[in-house]
């Protein structure tokens, strides 16, 4: 019997752990929430300095957030909506994100024309 414990992998044993924490997911999606990745001019939207006049932040898309967080945690399952409970949450408890993020471009079928 003993031995049959004995070679139990590690996996198995109380202990472990196969799939990340809540916590940790949570905590890449709100790193990632708070990233700006870049400043643009509030009028022309164009790229700029983060100092100057008129500039601000452009966070990423929250498909890119979802792909970034899927690679750092390999089987985590991360949905928009989860995403964007987070964002809310985060806007809440007075955390400061981007201005604005980009739309993420949808896939469509091409219909052709008719």
């Amino acid at each position: 019997m003993l031995a049959g414990l004995l070679s139990l992998s590690a996996a198995w044993l109380p202990g472990a752990r196969r799939h990340p924490r809540r916590g940790d997911i949570k905590t890449a999606v709100m790193s990632a929430l708070t990233h700006a990745d870049y400043y643009e001019d509030r009028d022309t939207r164009r790229s700029v300095e983060p100092d100057a006049s008129g500039a601000r932040s452009v966070g990423l898309p929250y498909r890119e957030i979802q792909k970034r967080v899927q690679a750092e945690y390999p089987g985590s399952r991360v949905s928009i909506l989860t995403i964007r409970s987070y964002a809310r949450d985060a806007k809440q408890e007075g955390y400061v994100l981007p201005y604005r993020r980009p739309y993420s471009r949808r896939r469509t079928r091409d219909s052709g024309s008719s």
